[in-house]
């Protein structure tokens, strides 16, 4: 499975391949990048075999590919993130190989409709077509849940008076 990931909202783009190489990943790669309607400048890159056509991937979509250091898994938080992400709906040792578009389309909607709080909250969808914020009121002002944020506790829960839990 290929996975492309927006890194300032943290969209998500899956794709399934019959087998992991170098073409089937060029492959899919572009044809999931190629439907976004933001230009791509960048792309990291594992370091695995998947993508020794590398510098096809940057012709074709006109972007530079950068890879990580190996074994530095902190220059990929990004794509660590969501491979956790992922792993809730895909375990461990389950067979990728008859995964279908269909349900790649299933599981970035749910990754993409989930409210992250590094986003105050909104969804990677939201941020990514600069939608505009619903009314969401379990959050406070702050972005933070309310109850984890200090500056935002009703008066009568700061004063510490039973009247607001009656």
């Amino acid at each position: 499975m290929v996975a492309a990931v927006e890194r300032k909202s943290g969209l998500v783009c899956l794709g399934p391949i019959p087998r992991v190489g170098a073409l089937e990943t060029l492959r899919r790669t572009t044809a999931i990048l190629r439907r976004e309607r933001h230009p791509i400048h960048t792309i990291t890159a594992d370091n695995g075999c998947e993508f020794h056509s590398y510098k096809r991937l940057e012709q074709r979509l006109d972007s530079t590919v950068y890879f990580a250091t190996p074994h530095h898994a902190w220059e990929r938080a990004t794509n660590e993130n969501t491979n956790g992400l992922l792993r809730q709906y895909l375990p461990k040792r389950t067979c990728l190989r008859d995964l279908t578009q269909h349900q790649c389309n299933a599981i970035a909607a749910r990754l993409n409709h989930r409210p992250r709080l590094r986003l105050g909250f909104r969804t990677p969808h939201e941020v990514y077509h600069n939608l505009p914020v619903p009314p969401r009121p379990w959050v406070a002002p702050c972005g933070k849940l309310f109850g984890s944020c200090p500056r935002e506790q009703p008066k009568a829960y700061r004063s510490g008076t039973r009247e607001y839990f009656k």
